[in-house]
């Protein structure tokens, strides 16, 4: 799955990265969904193009072998709720591969506007929690940090508000026009757990008192 496909283009490398596999391209936007058939044609290269939300799957649980979310979840008003949902479709094994944005990201703007005018962000360490606590397993998380600079306030104004980074039209007149913005940009891995064998307990090291020596 191709978690927030836009126009498809990752959804693509997957299908040529892994030409056996079915891949499934998701987005809510049914316009891009759209220029993406367009652009790889509809009915091949066996992708199925799916209309749905992340906090709401119309996928059976355990049935994918390989998410990826590539700035999904700073998009999602309830992040938890996707990994929620990741965790219930991916099967015992199978791998989830992210990215997201942490709480550099902007820095320079952040104290200026409420947090309804940018992304959802979150600490690379909070998140490796989150991961754990949905049930996923062996998270692998990493971080790096890029700043970026415009020759031009018009442009780096123009490419925030239309990509959604910043969703407010202009600034205060009080508050300077910065040409070198901050991304804090989070990359992760982690798997789905293994389905206990039948007749099978599994003890957690960390409840074991004692070591029985003979």
């Amino acid at each position: 799955m191709d978690a927030g496909c836009g126009s498809g283009e990752q959804a693509l490398a997957l299908q040529t990265r892994y030409p056996d596999a079915h891949i499934l391209a998701l987005d809510t936007a049914q316009s891009m969904l759209e220029h993406g058939q367009a652009q790889v044609g509809e009915g091949k290269n066996n992708i199925t193009w799916l209309c749905a939300d992340a906090n709401t799957l119309p996928v059976r649980d355990h049935s994918v072998d390989l998410i990826f979310a590539n700035f999904l979840l700073p998009w999602q008003d309830q992040p938890l709720l996707s990994l929620r949902e990741f965790r219930r479709i991916l099967r015992p094994q199978g791998l989830f591969v992210f990215s997201s944005l942490g709480p550099n990201t902007l820095a320079e703007w952040r104290a200026h506007f409420s947090e309804a005018a940018f992304p959802h962000v979150v600490d690379l360490h909070n998140l490796g929690d989150a991961l754990l606590r949905e049930g996923f397993v062996d998270p692998v998380l990493d971080v790096d940090d890029y700043q970026v600079t415009y020759q031009h306030p018009e442009k780096l104004m123009h490419e925030l508000y239309t990509s959604g980074l910043f969703m407010e039209a202009s600034l205060p007149q009080q508050m300077s026009m910065e040409k070198a913005l901050q991304f804090e940009i989070v990359y992760g891995h982690v798997w789905g757990k293994e389905k206990p064998q039948a007749n099978e307990v599994r003890v957690p090291i960390g409840q074991i008192k004692g070591i029985v020596q003979k």
